[in-house]
This record gives structure tokens, C-alpha cells and sequence, in this order.
């Protein structure tokens, strides 16, 4: 038996329910037990969006992929036997599923888009019999307002991939531990405040990201992920990192970000494959000395904190390409810093720096170096060796002129200087953008470089 793909362009409710009925829009026959893939979407927002699904639907029993998007105001309950369904991309105008929806046993896809701004085009509840979908493996739920899962949701024991996006949950079963074969996990824009113990029971996870919700504390059983290669629970309101995340020994990415943290544990030093740290905006007063042992470390972000200093430690970060403390309280760059060798971006603006050490200039791969909005009176000659350089941001600061030698920088594309009191400046290539704008420079230099 040959197989039929098909995509019908929604003109009116007759011509679905003639397809449905065996008739395509022609009047020529159409053979419903060969297909096996069915598109009911609209094309685009000005074509007319299905308001019902026939009864009839369920005699395409072959049916393994089916799209159905549009303004439905509900699925009849013979939607249900369609056995051998496998993919189901909905967007409902709806409130509920059937209460039979559990029949669907054979579904391994499903994916739920709402319309989370609109109460009557998104789901408030999943069916209790939601946790016979049995062979489920990957699962979207999102833009909907589903404040709790039904308690046995942890019975989806095939399931692989989790998206809950944006639908108010304020708290996960007990069950939710069961669901063994889940390895990635995505519950952002939610209410939790807490997770139960047996979350910490997904054992196969390497991807968790609770972005976006209320959650005030993690336990320190979070070490039992073991698998865990990305961590993000950015932008909810921790105030400390637990000490089981040392047991996470190959995490690489850890995103933690707009939290209320005001110190990072030791046991974070034991974490050696860590590629990505970031910290922004929280608490943090000092970056521990035990840095210094993260060898793979390539990005570390750690703006809007509240550090004094930075630890010559994070000179022995050998693949470190990324550093980003904008917005502390730092007062001197050490210069050990020039033993970043690998370092790309450099951002430290609004600081309280006054002086650039010599040693800037061994930087050879740098590309970007932030330094906007601090209390720097003069750069070190050595800037003109920062021949990858293509971005040196210099606003607000207190420079009166700037060294000859960066002119030599072949690669700079962007120098800002505004709101300086510069009186002076080299003769720099044509194609390099200088921003001038509130300096001191005399009439001549303004009309050198064509600025106003």
C-alpha cells in the first residue's frame, strides 16, 4: 500500500469535512486509508482557520503525523481513536483536551502551543488519563496556564524531552522523579518556588533549565545528576549556590545569573570541565582563589556584582576567551592579567579603575576591551601591541589624550571616546569610527577627521 503525504490549505469547513469524508476539494476521490501525514494548518494568518474537526476524522485510521492549528473550539472525542497516531502539533482555542486523550497511546511526539495573553485559546489543565501516553518521548507544553501536572504525569516512562514554557506551573507531582529517561529538561516562565525530593531522581538528565521561575532554594541533592552538562536556574531568587553541585562533574555550562547570590561555594572548584560561568547580577563581594583550577574555563561573567578586586588566579585560566565584570566595584586591574593569553573580550566598565598596566599589551588575541565609565586618567603605550583588536571602548573616563602607538592597531574598527576631556589625538586610519562627542579636541583635529 503506497503512502500519502498531505497539506490541505483551509478554505472552508465543508472542504475539510469532504476531505474527511474521502473527497478532496475537486470532488475527486480521495483514498483516506493511504494517508499516513495530514497538515490542517493554515498557511498564513489571513486564510480561513478551522472551526471544527468532523467526528469523521477517526476513519483515518493509518494517520501517524497530523498538524491541526486554527480556531477550533474543541476536539471531538472520536479525535482519540486515532490509534496510530505518532506526531500531534496542536494549538488549541480551547481550555481542555478530551477526557479520552490518554487513548492516544502510540502518540512519541506532542507538541501544545497556546495563546497565553488570551484565557479562551489556551489549556488551564491536562486530563487525568494523560499518563497513558505511554510511548511518549518528546513533549512541548507551551504559552498555556497549567498551574499543576496531573499526578500521574511521572508514568510517561519513555520520555526524553521536556518543554514547559511559559504556562504558570506552580508545582511538579512526586511523580515527576519517575520520568527515568529524561535528559533534557526546559521549565522556564513558570511559579515554582520549590522542587520535590524526587526530582533529584532524574538521573539521566544532562540538560536542566529553570529560567524564570520563584525558586529560592536548591537542595544539595542536586549532585545525584551526575549526567548534568548544562545548568541554568537564571533569574529566581537563590541566594546560594548548594554544595552538591561539586558532585557534578561533568557539568560544562553553568548559568546562573539574576539570582540573589552573595558567595560562590568551594566545592565549585572541583568542577574541571567547566567551559561557562555565569554569575551576573547577584551579590557576589570576591571570586575565590580556587578559579584558578578551572583549566577548561572559557567564559566567565560575572557584571552588576559587588567585587573590589580581581584574583591573579584568573591569570592561570589557560583557554579563558571571554572575562565580563562590568558594573563592580574594582579598583585595579592586576597585572597578571597579561597571562590570559587566549583572552578575546575584556569588559570592565563601571568600575572605579584608574590605571591600565603596561601588561594589557600581551594580549594578542584580544578583540573587544570594554573600559567605559571608570576614572581612567591615561593607557599604557603598550595598547598599540593589541593587533587583534577591533572594539576599544573608552566613554566616560578621564583621558586627556591618547598614545601614538594606537595607531599601530591595524584591526580596530570602533574607538569611543566620548565624554573625555581629550585635547589630542593621533592621526588614526579612515576606516577606523571614532566617537568624539563631548571632548575638548581644538577646532583643527575636528576638521582633520570630518566630525561635527
Amino acid at each position: 500500500m503506497s503512502i500519502v503525504r498531505q497539506t490541505i490549505y483551509i478554505e472552508d469547513d465543508v472542504s475539510v469535512k469532504r476531505c474527511i469524508d474521502k473527497f478532496d476539494r475537486e470532488g475527486t476521490a480521495f483514498d483516506g486509508d493511504r494517508l499516513i501525514e495530514l497538515d490542517l494548518s493554515p498557511v498564513s494568518y489571513n486564510m480561513y482557520s478551522m472551526e471544527f474537526v468532523p467526528d469523521t476524522i477517526a476513519e483515518l485510521q493509518n494517520l501517524t503525523k497530523l498538524k491541526l492549528t486554527g480556531s477550533m473550539e474543541f476536539l471531538p472525542d472520536s479525535f482519540c481513536d486515532l490509534r496510530n497516531l505518532k506526531e500531534l502539533i496542536l494549538s488549541p482555542n480551547y481550555n481542555q483536551l478530551p477526557d479520552n486523550f490518554g487513548k492516544l497511546r502510540n502518540l512519541e511526539r506532542l507538541e501544545i502551543t497556546g495563546y497565553h495573553d488570551d484565557a479562551n485559546q489556551c489549556l488551564t489543565s491536562l486530563p487525568d488519563g494523560f499518563g497513558n501516553l505511554r510511548n511518549l518521548k518528546y513533549l512541548l507544553i507551551k504559552q498555556n496556564k497549567i498551574p499543576i501536572l496531573p499526578d500521574n504525569f511521572g508514568k510517561l516512562h519513555k520520555l526524553e524531552k521536556l518543554m514547559l514554557i511559559r504556562n504558570e506551573i506552580k508545582e511538579l507531582p512526586e511523580s515527576f522523579g519517575e520520568l527515568k529517561n529524561l535528559n533534557f529538561l526546559r521549565l522556564q516562565y513558570s511559579e515554582l518556588t520549590t522542587l520535590p525530593e524526587s526530582f533529584y531522581e532524574l538521573r539521566n538528565l544532562t540538560t536542566l533549565i529553570l529560567d524564570y521561575n520563584k525558586i529560592e532554594i536548591i537542595s544539595d541533592n542536586i549532585g545525584k545528576l551526575s549526567e548534568l552538562v548544562n545548568l541554568g536556574i537564571s533569574i529566581n531568587r537563590l541566594a546560594t549556590i548548594p554544595n552538591g553541585i561539586g558532585n557534578l562533574k561533568k557539568l560544562e555550562k553553568l548559568i546562573l545569573y539574576d539570582n540573589m547570590i552573595s558567595e560562590v561555594p568551594v566545592e565549585l572548584g572541583k568542577l574541571s570541565n567547566l567551559k561557562v560561568i555565569s554569575l551576573n547580577r547577584n551579590k557576589i563581594k570576591q571570586v575565590p582563589s580556587y578559579i584558578g583550577d578551572m583549566q577548561n574555563l572559557e567564559r566567565l561573567d560575572l557584571d552588576s556584582n559587588m567585587m573590589s578586586e580581581i584574583p591573579d588566579e584568573i591569570a592561570k585560566l589557560p583557554n579563558l576567551k571571554i572575562l565580563t565584570m562590568d558594573g563592580n566595584k574594582i579598583k585595579r586591574l592586576p597585572s597578571s592579567i597579561g597571562n590570559i593569553k587566549n583572552l578575546e573580550k575584556l569588559h570592565l566598565g563601571s568600575n572605579k579603575l584608574s590605571v591600565i598596566p603596561d601588561e594589557i599589551g600581551k594580549l594578542s588575541k584580544l578583540k573587544t576591551q570594554s573600559l567605559q565609565s571608570n576614572k581612567i586618567d591615561s593607557l599604557p603605550s603598550s595598547i598599540g601591541d593589541l593587533q587583534s583588536l577591533e572594539m576599544l571602548q573608552l566613554e566616560n573616563n578621564r583621558l586627556s589624550e591618547i598614545p601614538d602607538e594606537i595607531a599601530k592597531l591595524s584591526n580596530l574598527k570602533t574607538i569611543i571616546l566620548t565624554i573625555n576631556p581629550i585635547i589630542s589625538l593621533p592621526t588614526l586610519p579612515t576606516s577606523v569610527n571614532v566617537s568624539l562627542s563631548n571632548n575638548r579636541l581644538i577646532k583643527y583635529l575636528m576638521d582633520e577627521y570630518g566630525l561635527t
